[in-house]
């Protein structure tokens, strides 16, 4: 019995980060990281009005 796949393949597919997906993990991370800089500058920049406005 000759396996295509070697074992820690298999084990690895099993808990859901198979062949392919740190590929996967690295193009969401890059769709998302912008838009999650973008979120954290937006909501410092309303701290700082926030805190003029009260002070």
């Amino acid at each position: 019995m000759e396996r295509s796949l070697p074992i820690y393949a298999s084990t690895a597919s099993r808990r859901g980060h198979g062949r392919g997906w740190s590929r996967r993990r690295r193009r969401w991370a890059r769709l998302v990281g912008p838009g999650v800089m973008g979120f954290a500058a937006a909501l410092v920049a309303l701290l700082v009005v926030g805190a003029e406005r009260l002070g």
